[in-house]
């Protein structure tokens, strides 16, 4: 039971759990314990910018506990023009650079002036997924930063392709036009290992000046 004690609400004669564990119910809905709590949606770590690079990869957090996985990207910022963003799936650490992705996006382009057009771009036989279709990459002086989210499917199947789907908005690094774009990509290889990761990488070998890549696990 509770207990009115010296430090808080527990006294000296009741146990306590390990730190970061919470009060629960036990399996057999007979009694309370400390245990952590489970949940169907967890942050699984983190990649953030550290120096100048022309790729980086977001890799080695899949485990078994999950089926899906959420990749959110932000703060990404080219350091020259005429760079834009492409995405390959890993296996073993290492980026797919086979013809095997299928991919489709759809999207516009919002001026200044306030006219939009509107963009969709596709592929068969990719090497990569262009999820940008082309727009270059903002630059830090723009004040403004590339934002982007990827929901990965069948990450873990070894008998089974993996399928990409998401988001992608951003100011140009002329400071026009807005752009925005989703994108649906089936990756048609691999399909008997496991997708450990993703990489990201500029379509002309610019280097990055920022960038925060967080995953998510999803049951």
């Amino acid at each position: 039971q509770f207990a009115q004690g010296s430090g808080g609400i527990w006294n000296a004669g009741l146990s306590l759990g390990s730190a970061g564990q919470a009060v629960k119910v036990n399996a057999a809905a007979n009694a309370l314990e400390f245990g952590t709590i489970s949940s169907d949606y967890v942050k699984l770590g983190e990649v953030n910018y550290s120096s100048a690079v022309a790729s980086f990869a977001v890799d080695g957090f899949h485990t078994s506990d999950y089926d899906i996985f959420d990749y959110f990207i932000d703060d990404l910022n080219v350091a020259t023009t005429g760079n834009h963003t492409r995405v390959r799936l890993n296996y073993g650490g290492s980026p797919d650079t086979s013809g095997n992705y299928t991919m489709m996006t759809n999207g516009g382009y919002l001026t200044s002036g306030n006219s939009y057009t509107e963009e969709n771009s596709y592929g068969f036989s990719e090497s990569y997924l262009n999820p940008s279709s082309g727009w270059n990459n903002p630059q830090s002086s723009n004040a403004s930063n590339f934002s982007m989210h990827i929901r990965l499917y069948n990450a873990n199947s070894t008998t089974r392709y993996k399928h990409l789907w998401g988001r992608v908005q951003y100011l140009h690094y002329s400071a026009t036009p807005f752009v925005h774009r989703v994108f649906d990509c089936l990756h048609r290889n691999n399909a008997g290992t496991a997708c450990s990761g993703l990489t990201f990488f500029t379509n002309n070998g610019g280097n990055y000046s920022s960038y925060r890549a967080r995953i998510y696990g999803i049951k």
